[in-house]
């Protein structure tokens, strides 16, 4: 089952998820925390994907590159000025 309808009880084989769930890219948890965002999987993928079949996506090309931006300059050491 792709999905249920929001009045509907999840079934026994589903997991039970308390809360919202977000990717740590969004903001959540993980990046909050310092750690590793899923950027591969989660930007990285879909814009290989895109590129091997030919379609276009300048958007979120970008975004994937400010977020793997973002990952090595808080890995690098920080400047003093």
């Amino acid at each position: 089952m792709l999905g249920r309808r929001h009045d509907q009880q999840p079934t026994a084989d589903e997991p039970r998820v308390e809360g919202p769930q977000h990717p740590a890219s969004l903001g959540g948890g993980e990046a909050c925390e310092g750690r590793d965002v899923e950027l591969e999987e989660i930007w990285g993928e879909p814009v290989r994907r895109a590129k091997s079949v030919g379609v276009p996506v300048p958007r979120l090309e970008m975004l994937y590159w400010l977020i793997k931006r973002l990952i090595a300059a808080r890995k690098s050491p920080k400047k003093r000025r």
